[in-house]
């Protein structure tokens, strides 16, 4: 047996309720499942938008600290050299940046051991660097102050050497900072990018399999119900069967006791007036037992007859079905009444066809029927009248008619006479 009808046998097997109770789960269980995996999807997504926005705010601030400490140091070299104070806003910036931006990096690189370190490492070289560029500031200042040259132009370009290689070396671990962290920018806004196509591409498949679910849910559930229908119209057939065989049975034995009361009567009587007759009359005791006889004989057939439309109430069975040539048993049942209807003066004719006629029948039945209506038209028929049996085949049909010019049945009890016990 193939999977799918194993699960299918193993379906219809459940009971209605337990079949009802997964249906209605099926749909649920699909919302519960995409609801979930949703929800841990978009915590994910929710996580991987935060470690991008941390990576793109700390390459900001490295580029910001590099960009100040350039402007700052390009700002006092040129006072240095000029003596102009308007260069030096550059480096009153640096003095406000760069807490500013230590206090914001501070939080976003102390769980990054690497970065941690060289973030230390680039602070504490540009505090030296503005330092350095403050002394020189200083120096300059009180230079101007001062009618003595405080340091020559030899000793300034050694000063400037050494701030700029402070200030290299700072930028240096600001760059590889910044270079991490760019790295990692991108590879993060990769990750999310892939990450909401498959967030979106799993809401599609979200969607197809509820709709999957919510259609497999309406027909196992247009299922269920058909399956109620015909089982209730299975039980309302059952009933009304039931019924008809209460009804019947009910009129099968208040056929029999109606039909049985006048002949076990006449047994009786006959039984008593031969009882009653005189001891040497043997002539009258011999005719009663006679009618006795023939009374049983009645109530035999009577009984025979109905027992036969007990048994027979069911559908034919197929497997009893067989090719029959009805010709040889037609004539057989003509022998069978002729001798009948010659005892009550009738004629007896038959035109039957002198061939074989072959007949897909239960042949018992087709001779009870048969015998049945000869033995009507026989008990129903005046002394001279004629009865007649034919047999007609033409193409597929085959028709065997009785006829008779007896009293006929009243229009009163056509509606009523194919039921099965109807005895008149």
């Amino acid at each position: 047996m193939k999977p799918i009808e194993r699960v299918r046998e193993f379906w219809l097997h459940l009971p209605v309720r337990r079949r009802g109770l997964v249906i209605v789960a099926i749909p649920i269980t699909c919302l519960i499942t995409s609801l979930t995996v949703f929800s841990l999807l978009q915590l994910k997504l929710i996580e991987r938008e935060r470690q991008t926005e941390q990576a793109h705010k700390i390459y900001s601030e490295t580029q910001r600290l590099i960009t100040t400490i350039v402007n700052a140091e390009i700002g006092v070299q040129d006072h240095l050299i000029t003596g102009k104070v308007d260069y030096l806003d550059s480096y009153q910036a640096a003095l406000t940046i760069f807490p500013d931006s230590f206090k914001k990096l501070q939080p976003l690189i102390e769980h990054n051991p690497n970065q941690q370190e060289r973030f230390q490492l680039a602070k504490q070289l540009l505090d030296e660097s503005l330092t350095t560029l403050d002394k020189l500031r200083q120096q300059r200042k009180q230079s101007e102050n001062s009618s003595i040259a405080v340091f020559s132009s030899v000793k300034l370009t050694a000063e400037i050497e050494k701030s700029r290689d402070i200030i290299d070396e700072a930028k240096w671990y600001l760059y590889l900072i910044s270079t991490m962290e760019e790295r990692r920018l991108l590879s993060y806004q990769h990750n999310l990018e892939v990450q909401k196509q498959f967030y979106w591409l799993f809401i599609a498949i979200s969607a197809i399999l509820g709709t999957l679910g919510s259609v497999v849910a309406i027909y196992l559930i247009y299922r269920l119900d058909e399956e109620l229908k015909e089982q209730a119209s299975h039980l309302q057939q059952t009933n009304q069967l039931l019924s008809q065989v209460n009804e019947q049975l009910q009129l099968f034995t208040a056929n029999a006791s109606h039909e049985l009361r006048a002949p076990l009567a006449a047994v009786m009587s006959n039984a008593q007036a031969g009882l009653l007759a005189p001891p040497h009359d043997l002539e009258q005791p011999r005719q009663k037992l006679a009618k006795i006889v023939t009374i049983t004989k009645s109530m035999s057939e009577l009984i025979s007859s109905l027992l036969f439309l007990a048994r027979q109430e069911k559908l034919l069975d197929s497997t009893l079905m067989e090719a029959v040539d009805i010709v040889p048993l037609l004539n057989q049942l003509t022998t069978e009444f002729s001798l009948k209807a010659v005892e009550k003066n009738l004629s007896l004719q038959t035109y039957i066809p002198n061939k074989a006629i072959a007949l897909q029948v239960e042949p018992e039945l087709l001779r009870q029927a048969v015998a049945n209506l000869l033995s009507n038209a026989i008990k129903y028929s005046t002394s001279g009248d004629k009865i007649v049996l034919r047999l007609h085949s033409q193409a597929e049909l085959i028709l065997i008619q009785v006829e008779d010019s007896g009293m006929g049945i009243p229009e009163t009890m056509l509606p009523l006479y194919f039921q099965t016990f109807l005895i008149e």
